[in-house]
């Protein structure tokens, strides 16, 4: 019995250190698992653990919590749609900042689209230091006509 307990307790700490999915869906108001998901990024990202996915599910994501995100370089996830083929629009029409801003040396944000920009750009990365080559970017960006079509790096 007691080493029956004891490889419980080694499984239970090598599970809880696994990644783990955030699930995400317009008008969410869970705790961002799949059965309950949550309503935008910064809450997904406020429960995930480095190492996490932030999983959005199809739809148009729009003010507070989907807008001034910031990525910190202690917790490195993956933003990404729950499936492929879906293709969640992060919409910047009435938002006062850019989608994310990060300082992190590894992150990957792949399969959104990043409509409308704040006239500071749709995405901030802040580091002297960071390596776009750790950085993945994989989305489509719809501006209007006389908006900023970029990334904003302010490390240059």
């Amino acid at each position: 019995m007691r080493h029956f307990l004891v490889a419980l307790v080694a499984l239970l700490a090598v599970g809880s250190s696994l990644a783990a999915d955030r699930f995400v869906t317009v008008g969410g108001t869970g705790d961002c698992s799949q059965a309950n998901p949550c309503g935008d990024v910064a809450t997904a990202y406020a429960a995930a653990s480095s190492g996490d996915s932030i999983l959005l599910a199809a739809g148009t994501y729009t003010g507070t919590g989907n807008f001034g995100v910031v990525l910190s370089a202690n917790k490195v996830v993956r933003i990404a749609p729950t499936a492929a083929g879906v293709r969640p629009v992060i919409d910047l029409t009435a938002a006062s900042d850019k989608f994310l801003s990060t300082t992190t040396t590894s992150a990957t944000i792949e399969g959104l689209t990043i409509a409308n920009g704040a006239t500071n750009g749709a995405i901030g990365l802040s580091s002297n230091s960071l390596p776009s080559t750790q950085i993945t970017f994989n989305f489509d960006h719809k501006f209007p006509p006389n908006h900023h079509h970029q990334i904003d790096d302010s490390s240059t």
